[in-house]
């Protein structure tokens, strides 16, 4: 109830502070779903704080939601800084995993120095992205290669079994059309000579070569 009545108070004057002692966070932070993020928030004081504690809260539609494993919607999800750094550092940040698009709203840090009095960050909007799928890699030279290469091989397959459709569709073709015979050569007309003997003048003496015929000439005996 106390922790309650301290959120009421602090909430109604955001931004308000104890006498000597500051509280800064940022305006907004951004987280992918399913990341995680860290909410920054510091402090400033008059004196070295000996003893101290801080808490952070959502504000949702006039609830507040302590951020913590003790909260339902944040159970196992929350990392606080350790105490040395929130004395020593003066910090009191905290980290939320695995960020659900719910996660996003109005966080506060609230800060309490016992010796300095309590106070409030101004709050910072948290906003949660939608997570991008992975883009594709690219390809790499060598399946680049492999696959001109694949390609090519393709191709000139592609081309070796269209000359082989071709031939047997010549050989289809002159299968139907029978084979082609030559046209016979006319045989040639035949000539004619005309044959005049006439008997001889006188009688050819023994050894003479003589002539009884002539084709075209005249007739010597």
């Amino acid at each position: 109830m106390a922790l309650h009545r301290l959120c009421l108070y602090l909430l109604s004057c955001s931004g308000c502070r104890a006498q000597g002692l500051w509280v800064s966070q940022p305006g907004s932070v951004q987280g992918t779903e399913g990341g995680s993020v860290t909410l920054p928030c510091s402090y400033n004081s008059t004196r070295e704080p000996r003893l101290g504690s801080y808490t952070w809260v959502k504000e949702v539609a006039g609830a507040r939601l302590e951020l913590s494993d003790g909260t339902q919607e944040f159970r196992g999800r929350v990392s606080r800084a350790q105490d040395r750094s929130f004395l020593r550092e003066r910090r009191a940040d905290v980290e939320l995993r695995d960020l659900r698009p719910y996660d996003t709203g109005t966080y506060r840090c609230l800060v309490k120095i016992p010796t300095l009095g309590e106070g409030a960050g101004n709050g910072t909007w948290l906003q949660v992205l939608k997570a991008v799928p992975p883009s594709s890699p690219p390809l790499a030279l060598g399946a680049l290669g492999l696959g001109l290469g694949a390609g090519a091989a393709v191709g000139v397959a592609g081309a070796a079994a269209a000359l082989v459709l071709i031939c047997h569709k010549r050989r289809r073709d002159q299968r139907e059309v029978g084979p082609q015979m030559e046209a016979p050569m006319p045989a040639p007309e035949p000539s004619y000579a005309e044959l005049r003997v006439k008997p001889g003048r006188r009688p050819a003496p023994a050894g003479e070569l003589v002539t009884y015929a002539a084709i075209g000439g005249s007739l010597r005996g």
